[in-house]
């Protein structure tokens, strides 16, 4: 205890600390020194939690997982029980992180992880972890400490699995992001008008042909453009070309016209079928025949 104490007097300037033990307990149950927690808390003179060091790949996640150290630290440091929403939003906003569907992805954490009183919600809505949000912020901070580069980078964007899936680059750097910002439905019509451009710059044709008349003038059987070689008869031509027109019809059309909420999980499905699309387009030949 008395490394500890010195820890916690030259790093926080705290006198006496009614949480040392737990945090000792803590770094020993963890197998680290106790030095290594204070690269994920910090705690300023007014008793003050900030979460310095996280983990995650979506915003979502990143949200998530602030909202679990938050609470596991106020209850490390102070064994304060219940932590408010206002004080978990500082967290995520002091690590740059956007607060989009902020009490949204909390909810989905209720009521496994954390929970509230079920009426009530805004900044003074109070959230308590449970026994398994506990172990999660645990096996977080032990994430975090063992992860080769702990510092994240506020200007990255919502760079997850996705991009490993796409084969185009220039898919992803035109969508990303609207992706990042979870804004997933608009993530979808730029790729959709990315698909577009493509297509154009295949057929040598102006910015005047765009969407069902685009898809038609290039992969029409009877007159289009370009052929897909993969083709081995008629109706697998047509196939592709209804595939395009039907996807300019129902999905780029709708993208375009309106705006409506979508699921990180289904703008993922289609962002990925357009950059198969994409990979079929290189394909593509002139036709020289009609």
């Amino acid at each position: 205890m008395t490394e500890l104490r010195q820890i916690l007097n030259t790093k926080q300037k705290v006198p006496d600390f009614d949480g040392a033990e737990e945090i000792l307990k803590l770094a020993t149950n963890l197998g680290f020194p106790v030095q290594k927690i204070f690269e994920v808390y910090d705690k300023d003179e007014d008793c003050i939690i900030t979460i310095i060091n996280s983990v995650g790949t979506y915003i979502k996640d990143k949200v998530q997982n602030i909202a679990l150290l938050t609470l596991f630290g106020y209850k490390l440091f102070f064994g304060q029980e219940e932590v408010l929403s206002q004080e978990i939003r500082r967290n995520v906003t002091e690590n740059k992180i956007t607060l989009n569907n902020f009490a949204k992805h909390l909810d989905e954490l209720s009521p496994k992880f954390l929970r509230k009183p079920r009426f009530l919600r805004g900044s003074e809505t109070p959230y308590r972890l449970t026994r398994l949000g506990e172990n999660k912020a645990r096996d977080l901070i032990k994430k975090i400490l063992v992860s080769p580069a702990t510092t994240s980078n506020p200007n990255e964007t919502n760079t997850s699995s996705i991009k490993n899936l796409l084969d185009n680059s220039e898919l992803w750097s035109a969508c990303k992001v609207s992706f990042g910002n979870e804004e997933y439905w608009d993530a979808c019509s730029v790729a959709f008008r990315h698909l577009e451009i493509k297509i154009r710059e295949k057929c040598e044709l102006t910015a005047e042909a765009y969407g069902v008349d685009l898809v038609t003038k290039a992969f029409s059987p009877n007159n289009g453009l370009l052929k897909i070689p993969s083709c081995a008869a008629r109706a697998e031509e047509e196939g592709f070309f209804f595939i395009t027109r039907g996807i300019m019809q129902f999905h780029r059309n709708a993208k375009v016209h309106r705006k409506e909420s979508m699921r990180e999980r289904d703008a993922i499905k289609i962002i990925c079928y357009v950059d198969y699309l994409l990979d079929i387009l290189k394909t593509a030949e002139k036709r020289t025949e009609f």
